[in-house]
């Protein structure tokens, strides 16, 4: 019983660093995606209106 306990935690600590990770990962991919987005629209969407 020991053993399947101690691999079912591992299992858990190795979902939580993976998700951890990954979020760090897409974050800044995100926050970058956001900013290039806003850009775009703000080059454009004056010239078309004005």
């Amino acid at each position: 019983m020991i053993p399947q306990y101690a691999q079912r935690q591992t299992g858990g600590e190795i979902a939580i660093w993976l998700l951890i990770t990954v979020g760090a990962l897409l974050i800044p991919i995100i926050v970058i995606a956001i900013c290039c987005i806003r850009r775009q629209y703000e080059n454009h969407i004056p010239r078309s209106v004005f």
